[in-house]
């Protein structure tokens, strides 16, 4: 029997098709297509893991015809992940961004020439030199280059400026600013004061209506944040490492540093997020009960991705420590395996204790429990030997006392106490398990591996 589920290409097409069609627009295929080949495009690169076609067929599928397109549009342009954009990308939006030394400087924009775009930057609250910052709206912004510039002369003004709305809001985590307005409320100003300066013809119904469609863009573009099942948030958060650290895009080559800042990178993140940031409610939408039950589901998310995230430091700490006293950084795959996990070689597992010969702690969280056991569900082929690792560090060590000693691992990556010290402090059968176990596979270290556990023992 044939699948039903077509390719991603096809899927991108539709969505566009649909959401022209609920406006009444009436475009050729060919452009259409040409459209959808240059999304895909931008979102299939070797460094999306994350925000690639999926993500924006989850946020598309379903949504009012507005939304979609600005959902189809808001992540084609990540510059630190694919390293700049493509060239049919970065082509469009050269003619309106210099880039000196790294930083992303707006040029000067004639509203004569460039109506949509001078818009645009005034959504955005861009002038001539501003500089895009990557954690104030460039990624967006500079999407929203791209869809006007595709899209201009399709459709109309009105609905690309809200489309540029739409994604403006996408821009994530902002609070109260110093005027004591949100995020939404500071966009709804900036479309009102263009509305009224240029003649656009938005009504005031219209203009909240905007909003409300910005907002529904806004909250499903985080909505992994409220998953039910907190193991889909914890994975959700793990598909994002490889974007914001590249080494881990290379598990083979991977080394041991680099995955634990990867990691501390997003614990710190998270730790460092305040609830209240994630989702945003604008005149009454979502109500007050749906909001409140965001937040109580974030809440619950955040408070177990941070456990779960700390173990995961806790344990690389210690491997971390051991390849420092035993000759420097290495490949985590030197210690662990080969990464990729490829069936019928040697890991580390193959010599840890097994589980019955465990002392187990009764202290265990069941839920990270099974999630470090089972992996992650296969999706990251190159995770499975250190989701295993960790899964026995967890077990000697217990999740108090790792919860507790979490600034002893902070301590030791800022020079503060020295890997010997830290190792000391670690359970002695866990240890000598761990020694054992690399002796099998790190030959290079035989003799700095015997030694550190003579130290320990």
């Amino acid at each position: 029997m044939p699948s039903t589920r077509h390719s991603d290409i096809r899927q991108i097409i539709d969505l566009f098709s649909g959401a022209l069609k609920s406006l009444d627009y009436k475009i050729s295929p060919n452009v259409i297509e040409k459209w959808s080949l240059l999304v895909h495009r931008a979102m299939d690169g070797g460094g999306r893991s994350y925000h690639g076609p999926y993500h924006i067929l989850h946020l598309a599928q379903g949504s009012k015809p507005i939304v979609a397109l600005s959902a189809i549009y808001h992540d084609i342009v990540q510059v630190s992940v694919d390293h700049g954009a493509p060239p049919e990308i970065s082509k469009v939006f050269d003619q309106f961004v210099t880039i000196e030394n790294g930083d992303y400087l707006l040029k000067e924009i004639d509203i004569e020439k460039d109506r949509i775009t001078y818009f645009t930057s005034k959504i955005f609250g861009f002038d001539q030199g501003s500089k895009l910052n990557p954690y104030e709206g460039r990624n967006e912004f500079l999407s929203s280059l791209v869809c006007v510039h595709e899209l201009d002369g399709y459709i109309k003004e009105k609905d690309l400026i809200k489309i540029c709305v739409c994604i403006e809001a996408t821009i994530p985590f902002r609070g109260i600013g110093s005027d004591g307005k949100d995020s939404l409320q500071t966009v709804r100003d900036r479309l009102s004061e263009i509305n009224k300066k240029y003649s656009l013809g938005f009504s005031e119904d219209e203009i909240d209506q905007t909003l409300i469609r910005a907002t529904e863009l806004k909250n499903k573009d985080v909505d992994n944040f409220s998953e039910v099942l907190v193991e889909n948030f914890i994975e959700n958060t793990w598909n994002i490492l490889p974007e914001s650290s590249p080494a881990m895009r290379y598990p083979n080559t991977l080394r041991i540093k680099d995955f634990r800042k990867a990691l501390q990178g997003m614990e710190g993140f998270l730790s460092s997020l305040k609830v209240e940031r994630v989702y945003s409610s604008y005149k009454g939408y979502p109500s007050q009960s749906e909001m409140k039950l965001l937040f109580e589901r974030a809440k619950i998310n955040i408070g177990v991705a941070l456990k779960y995230l700390r173990i995961r430091v806790y344990a690389i700490a210690i491997l971390e420590a051991i390849a420092d006293i035993t000759g420097g950084d290495t490949s985590l795959s030197l210690f662990l395996g080969d990464m990729e996990n490829q069936k019928g070689t040697v890991s580390l597992d193959d010599f840890l204790p097994l589980e019955d010969e465990l002392k187990n702690k009764k202290d265990l969280d069941p839920l990270i429990l099974r999630f470090l056991s089972m992996g992650h569900r296969g999706h990251l082929k190159y995770e499975m030997n250190s989701c295993l690792y960790t899964s026995v560090v967890y077990r000697v060590t217990g999740d108090e006392r790792i919860q507790k000693d979490f600034s002893l691992v902070k301590d030791y990556f800022q020079s503060n106490l020295s890997a010997e010290d830290f190792l000391k402090i670690q359970d002695k059968y866990l240890m000598s398990s761990i020694i054992d176990s690399l002796l099998e596979l790190v030959s290079t270290r035989n003799e700095t591996l015997k030694e550190l556990k003579k130290t320990l023992s």
